[in-house]
């Protein structure tokens, strides 16, 4: 069996990622409670924990995974409602905007959505915040195919690609 990669993880001490994150409308405080920093040869990263134990990395100049590529998944105080995002902005800036409660899913691709579907079933409300292309198009399909009383919020934000991108204009 090949070795599982540990990865250096800390609370954050690049001040680079918080000012990236606080320009996606990201606040410090669901920065640091959802994500760390992680640390990986001469690079930062904004560190999502997958449920494969691996991660959904970002920085200004990277988009991708460390590890084991799986959704994310963060059981909320009423975990009969599941809110799934694409990808972690989506995820961090929505919470960013209040105090949410509900469980989430993070997709972190929307490759990824299949795997989500074990978590996505036994939910009692599903709500699906995805990108307005042809891969969150797609994400939906498949979705609401399985769990047809998934709720589509996509055009809420239309306008936009995603919701982090909606939540940004917004803010201006």
């Amino acid at each position: 069996a090949t070795p599982v990669r540990q990865y250096n993880t800390s609370a954050y001490t690049d001040n680079r990622l918080i000012e990236y994150a606080s320009k996606r409308g990201v606040s410090y405080n669901i920065l640091s409670k959802y994500t760390m920093q992680l640390n990986d040869r001469n690079y930062t990263y904004i560190a999502l924990p997958n449920e494969m134990g691996g991660y959904a990395v970002r920085n200004p100049h990277f988009k991708g995974q460390k590890g084991s590529n799986s959704f994310s998944f963060f059981r909320g105080v009423y975990s009969d409602d599941v809110l799934v995002f694409e990808g972690m902005f989506d995820f961090l800036s929505y919470y960013s905007l209040s105090d949410v409660k509900y469980s989430a899913v993070v997709l972190n691709t929307t490759a990824n959505t299949k795997k989500a579907l074990e978590v996505l079933r036994v939910a009692k409300n599903v709500h699906l915040f995805l990108d307005n292309d042809e891969g969150g198009r797609n994400a939906t399909s498949d979705i609401t195919q399985v769990i047809p009383h998934a709720i589509d919020h996509a055009n809420y934000y239309s306008n936009c690609n995603d919701v982090n991108e909606y939540i940004c204009n917004y803010r201006k």
